[in-house]
């Protein structure tokens, strides 16, 4: 969850060494982030009002 920087589900098949476990969760974090504020914008922008003068 990108507001509380925490993972709430992991699932994998296989053997994947510590070391890549990390940098693969390090990098599935920073895409998720990327993602959320991708769709935060998207949200805002569809239902942002326009002040009419």
């Amino acid at each position: 969850m990108p507001n509380h920087d925490e993972i709430t589900l992991l699932q994998m098949d296989g053997l994947i060494s510590k070391d890549d476990l990390k940098k693969v969760l390090e990098m599935g974090k920073k895409v998720c982030k990327d993602i959320y504020e991708m769709q935060k914008k998207a949200l805002k922008d569809k239902y942002k009002t326009e002040v009419k003068k």
